[in-house]
């Protein structure tokens, strides 16, 4: 019954409440597109992508915010139930199939180097696929008890809430809606690789157009060689523009 909800009817079935079911159809709601979008000379891409892990595939999500609401330009889920199986760094292996999907847009990507798997990941996208280094932004969820894997995800939700990132409803992004608004915390026991994928991307729009850091979510920052972390927001007492603080630059590379 859910799948005939969610994936024939269009509509929700058993939905949660952290991503509201209305903000998100409202982010895909009115657009007909098909992916991949191809890029153009203007745009500035973001990416955000969630490494599979166990049964759950890869996913590489890419939107251009030279445009507002930034489109969904570039989906990819690799992998899944076969991962075992997966030819992870052969000519058409997962590393290849991320690098070109990141290479084709110029994208900056955000994703998750927690532990040494998410190291490894780094390094072999770095030195092995030609990602270069001040493309590839580092995210570290764990840790904090609990607290910086609540800002990604909060950082994810005030994307939804404001529309920041628009989409086509199509097959490559049912699963991207049907997972936001099954998505709850406490997470464990949800498949959430394309939630993740999408809350890094999220961060990669917040941190490259300046928002603001939200006083309540007090959002994990990593930008450049920089770090404006918890404390340094707490110890402010006021919410800090990572503009106004000089943490980052304008430019885009």
């Amino acid at each position: 019954q859910m799948y005939k909800e969610q994936n024939i009817f269009g509509g929700f079935a058993d939905t949660a409440n952290f991503f509201p079911m209305e903000k998100v159809a409202a982010c895909y709601s009115g657009q007909a597109y098909s992916y991949p979008v191809s890029p153009h000379k203007e745009g500035r891409y973001i990416a955000g992508l969630d490494w599979g892990r166990k049964n759950d595939p890869t996913v590489l999500l890419i939107c251009d915010i030279s445009k507002e609401p930034a489109p969904l330009v570039y989906v990819d889920a690799m992998g899944g139930s076969e991962l075992a199986s997966i030819d992870w760094t052969g000519e058409h292996g997962i590393y290849e199939r991320v690098a070109q999907g990141l290479s084709r847009y110029n994208a900056n990507v955000w994703l998750d180097t927690t532990g040494m798997a998410g190291d490894v990941i780094y390094q072999t996208l770095t030195s092995s696929y030609g990602i270069p280094v001040e493309r590839c932004h580092a995210v570290d969820v764990a840790g904090g008890g609990g607290k910086k894997k609540l800002n990604l995800v909060q950082s994810g939700r005030e994307s939804v809430q404001g529309k920041w990132i628009e989409w086509s409803l199509t097959p490559e992004t049912i699963p991207l809606k049907d997972q936001l608004v099954l998505y709850d915390l406490p997470d464990d026991h949800l498949v959430q690789d394309y939630v993740m994928a999408y809350c890094m991307m999220a961060e990669g729009v917040r941190q490259k157009t300046f928002r603001e850091v939200d006083e309540d979510s007090k959002l994990f920052y990593s930008v450049g060689l920089r770090t404006l972390t918890q404390d340094v927001i707490a110890d402010s007492g006021s919410v800090v523009s990572v503009e106004e603080e000089g943490y980052g630059s304008p430019d885009w590379y």
